[in-house]
């Protein structure tokens, strides 16, 4: 995208990562009645949502440049519907597999896919593997998507914004919260590894 360098990205992906937690430790701690942080990491940040905004931007923006309006968003909410299933998915199967833990559970939640689906049994026992122990669900598909429509509509608003920040504080935020990111998450990596 035009005018937009690596440091605007990495610190668009850091605000989409304070976002997804504040929005997650919110809901969280309203429900449970006092303070949860929802994240993995110990500071305010879940990166998959950073990875998320991103993938939203990056693969729906060129959508709405080539598409008449109504066409536009049904793609928009299509595309980022899917893609951030397949990144929730295939990150769901990493860290379980990596860290033997698991991050997010939707054992709770309505629709889950492969039990809603009324199938033959060698698609619902395919839907089973799809899903893999209840990842996906019906409702964060939708979020998925709408977020994805508000996001890439909102993005040529907030982009002049964003390009008036002065690049030298760009740099330091970016370098100074990729530091203490990825210390973070090397740190927790290593205590879950020695829980086992």
């Amino acid at each position: 995208m035009t005018g937009i360098g690596i440091r605007h990205w990495l610190f668009l992906m850091l605000i989409f990562m304070f976002i997804g937690w504040v929005q997650e430790s919110a809901l969280e701690s309203f429900s449970n009645k006092k303070f949860i942080n929802r994240g993995f990491l110990t500071g305010p940040y879940i990166p998959i949502y950073g990875f998320g905004g991103l993938f939203m931007i990056f693969s729906c923006d060129p959508l709405v440049k080539v598409s008449p309006k109504p066409i536009g968003i049904f793609l928009v909410f299509f595309a980022g519907a899917l893609g951030c299933t397949i990144i929730e998915f295939l990150t769901g199967i990493i860290t379980e597999k990596a860290l033997k833990r698991r991050l997010w559970d939707y054992d709770k939640l309505f629709m889950l896919f492969a039990d809603r689906i009324k199938a033959s049994k060698k698609l619902k026992k395919f839907l089973l593997k799809l899903v893999y122990k209840k990842y996906i669900t019906l409702p964060t598909f939708i979020i998925f998507g709408l977020v994805s429509v508000a996001l890439v509509y909102l993005f040529p608003i907030v982009k002049p914004a964003i390009l008036k920040i002065d690049n030298s504080l760009i740099l330091m935020v970016d370098i100074s919260a990729g530091v203490i990111v990825v210390v973070d998450f090397i740190g927790k990596t290593i205590k879950s590894n020695r829980k086992r």
